[in-house]
């Protein structure tokens, strides 16, 4: 604590968050107002700032911190450092994110309060008081809901999901425990239907926030094939997805490491498309946007995250029972995605790109057993385990409740096209 600039910079810097969107950093801290409010810089001076407005909304830029917020508004060092003690025992430094959102109140254009969520239920409220400045914070009151959606498949799940409204986790979900088992490239079809419940958080003040809270029940049709799947939680408090006879859905290996992407190339001979001769393709590729999240297949430790010839930017984990997979042509990797770190199954590792020798964007996947590439479409696997005595009688009762549920919506409400159908509160 050799002076109180470095510690402001230490304890409230801005950091990198990938799932943010970022502020354009050519400003301190960019502004975006109410219909009311006019857009400003924080970098402009005091006189700028001074505008007849009552509530103003920031986003912290990279590389910013509280005292970057707090200075154009007339604050003194000694008052952001007394703002920073209160602050450290209720919003920790290093949970301050590149666009931490900062909502403004001002008086005659004097700032009288600073807001900000904490988490999706906490709020922080920094306040001007007779002599000094005062950090609350504040619970807010939520309410749950039980939502329903069922819907037919058009260009593809990810899309026809999205045009229901499904939330981006719940899509991102429901097609993990399914790539366990099915390969979406070649399987799904146009017209093939899927059928989700999932339970909501919402704030009473403002019910467009919300929080995704469970998945309870997911359904998916391909052609004449039904795939049910329940949650439970087992007598340890394990929270799994069981099929219809209690089997818990799972795999060692995942199919297709990504979501939404299309196969574009197989496992076996091809002609190289750069480089012109024949040779051995010792994996599948998928064609996805730049930037799409790739999941580590299995659980593993990192054997490899960097740099490594024709394969660009490459991770390579290490499984158990002499198996390993390869990701190639990566734009990044996720963050704290390096050498000797231990990976959960589902976990995103990197994001799709063009790098090394790669004629255009997509993902290399390879899996090797015991040193020997095989082709990761024709893996077999035997699942998780079954529920037995007093558990699957548990899961049975569960699973009955459910699908009672189920037939009374599904016989109200079929699965239609996304433009013509709603989302079904069951429950609130």
């Amino acid at each position: 604590m050799k002076s109180f600039i470095f510690i402001c910079l230490v304890l409230f810097c801005a950091c990198t968050d990938p799932s943010i969107n970022r502020v354009p950093e050519k400003s301190c801290c960019t502004a975006h107002s109410d219909k009311s409010v006019n857009n400003y810089n924080v970098n402009n001076n005091r006189e700028k700032l001074l505008v007849k407005t009552t509530m103003q909304t920031i986003a912290l830029a990279k590389g910013q911190t509280l005292a970057h917020l707090l200075t154009p508004y007339g604050l003194t060092a000694q008052e952001i450092w007394q703002i920073a003690e209160q602050l450290e025992p209720v919003y920790p430094a290093n949970k301050l994110r590149v666009g931490e959102q900062f909502t403004v109140y001002l008086e005659q254009g004097v700032l009288q309060k600073v807001t900000f969520f904490a988490a999706f239920e906490k709020r922080i409220v920094i306040e001007k008081q007779a002599v000094n400045w005062q950090v609350t914070t504040q619970k807010l009151a939520t309410t749950t809901a039980t939502i329903y959606v069922a819907a037919r498949v058009e260009t593809s799940l990810y899309n026809s999901a999205l045009e229901n409204n499904i939330p981006v986790n719940v899509i991102q979900q429901f097609i993990l425990l399914y790539s366990y088992t099915v390969d979406f490239q070649r399987e799904l079809r146009s017209g093939d239907q899927f059928a989700v419940i999932y339970k909501q958080h919402a704030l009473v003040e403002n019910p467009a926030i919300t929080k995704l809270a469970s998945i309870e029940f997911t359904k998916l049709v391909l052609g004449n094939k039904t795939s049910r799947l329940y949650a439970f939680t087992d007598k340890q408090g394990n929270n799994d997805f069981y099929n219809d006879a209690g089997r818990k859905m799972g795999s060692f290996l995942m199919k297709t490491p990504l979501d939404g992407a299309r196969l574009s190339s197989y496992f076996g001979k091809r002609k190289h498309p750069v480089l012109g001769y024949t040779r051995i393709h010792k994996g599948i590729d998928f064609g996805a946007p730049i930037g799409t999240p790739i999941f580590a297949a299995g659980k593993g430790v990192i054997t490899k995250a960097g740099r490594e010839g024709s394969f660009g930017n490459v991770v390579k984990i290490k499984h158990a029972r002499g198996y390993l997979t390869l990701y190639a042509h990566l734009n990044g990797f996720a963050k704290g995605i390096k050498k000797g770190v231990h990976v959960k199954q589902g976990q995103t590792i990197g994001y799709l790109g063009n790098t090394g020798l790669s004629q255009a964007r997509h993902l290399h996947y390879e899996i090797h057993k015991h040193g020997r590439a095989i082709d990761p479409l024709r893996i077999k696997d035997s699942g998780g385990e079954t529920l037995k005595d007093k558990s699957l009688s548990a899961f049975l009762t569960t699973k009955k409740t459910l699908d009672e549920l189920i037939d009374l919506y599904e016989q109200s409400a079929p699965p239609r096209l996304a433009d013509k159908y709603e989302n079904h509160h069951i429950s609130e």
